[in-house]
């Protein structure tokens, strides 16, 4: 159980994640990408509040300079790249880039963390990127380049955050680490919005109220705590395969509430991608059984 416990809190994430791709393109029409991320930010920061104030104190100076480095990574950088891109092009697009997140991990945990993949890790991500490759070569729909590539670029940031981050897990708990990384990455939102559009846009309608607060307390705070707790304890090499879930449900959510269109080689590719999570988080714990 200690071994699936990471993976599953891992999935839950991207599971969120990739319903929160649908969500934020369904309110674009109404709000500015820039204002959805202010926004979905602010709600994470105020609710996360209830479970990190006890120990907010545990902060460290000393860390200051790695979490300014991991937040602006984390929430402007990354979200507001993918929100643009996002804004650009379809759902659909969107989340089959990214699908190349397990290469983008393998590349950055290989450059930074020389770390190395075993045979069944190397298979899994094969069969994932295969998955992907099938997923990729289906969509049907509205496609932008510019729209691709700042997706594609937000990968490589946050792929470099979730890394960098490992060290601090060391030192703060999945809570407390959240909470420092949306406070911090909320402040450097705040000025990009004002230069941006000179104000911070108040008026909702209830329909894009609520649909801001899921954003933030569900598929940011949420989301994270599960987030930092599983790949504190996953390989960083490994987190990709794993991350492919964020892809498959932003597509099939895509495909059934916002009318996107993908074809059955989009579906198996899909199934490809879970069965290759599913090889990966099951292989350890058999490993583990035949050595006792």
């Amino acid at each position: 159980m200690k071994k699936i416990q990471p993976i599953l809190y891992i999935s839950i994430a991207c599971f969120l994640w990739g319903g929160s791709v649908v969500l934020s393109k369904e309110i674009m029409g109404q709000i500015s990408y820039v204002n959805i991320t202010l926004w979905r930010f602010v709600f994470a920061s105020i609710s996360i509040v209830p479970f990190v104030w006890k120990d907010v104190q545990q902060f460290k100076a000393k860390d200051f300079l790695a979490l300014i480095l991991v937040s602006f990574l984390t929430v402007p950088l990354s979200y507001l790249l993918q929100f643009k891109g996002i804004s650009l092009t379809s759902v659909v697009n969107a989340s089959l880039i990214m699908g190349a997140m397990p290469l983008v991990y393998c590349i950055v945990a290989w450059l930074l963390l020389n770390e190395r993949l075993n045979k069944i890790e190397i298979i899994a991500v094969f069969i994932s990127v295969i998955g992907m490759i099938l997923v990729i070569c289906s969509p049907v729909g509205r496609n932008n380049w510019l729209g691709n590539l700042l997706v594609a670029i937000s990968l490589f940031s946050f792929a470099l955050s979730a890394l960098l981050s490992k060290k601090l897990m060391g030192i703060y708990k999945p809570a407390i680490l959240s909470a420092l990384i949306f406070w911090m990455g909320l402040l450097m939102l705040l000025p990009v919005v004002l230069f941006s559009y000179g104000s911070i846009q108040l008026r909702f309608s209830s329909v894009q109220w609520v649909s801001l607060i899921l954003l933030g307390v569900v598929c940011t705070n949420l989301a994270y705590l599960f987030w930092y707790a599983g790949i504190n304890k996953t390989p960083a090499s490994t987190i990709g395969v794993y991350s492919n879930i964020q892809p498959v449900t932003g597509v099939f959510l895509a495909v059934i509430f916002l009318k996107e269109k993908i074809s059955w080689i989009g579906i198996v590719g899909g199934l490809l991608v879970i069965a290759s999570a599913i090889v990966i988080s099951i292989y350890p714990v058999k490993q583990l059984s035949v050595k006792k």
